[in-house]
């Protein structure tokens, strides 16, 4: 229980936990988040490149898995989920 963390209850929170959580670099270059550097969060190498990250959500392949005119049990879970989104 004690590896519990709370939700982050908006876009700025939810950025900072996944820029803690990926050393505050980009995730996909490994650029270091510029922001994160100006305010002192993280410090960088002589001649790492810096970078102004954005927030992305990653979904799931199965969520694009949805058969036109499908109504079983997984087409409805998956309508649920984009619906949810």
């Amino acid at each position: 229980m004690k590896d519990l963390q709370s939700t982050p209850r908006n876009h700025f929170d939810a950025k900072l936990t996944a820029l803690a959580r990926d050393n505050f670099r980009c995730m996909v270059t490994g650029r270091v988040d510029g922001s994160s550097l100006m305010n002192g969060l993280i410090t960088c190498l002589p001649g790492e490149i810096t970078t102004m990250t954005q927030c992305a959500h990653i979904f799931p392949d199965s969520l694009g898995d949805l058969q036109t005119g499908g109504s079983g049990n997984k087409e409805h879970q998956v309508a649920t989920a984009w619906t949810l989104l």
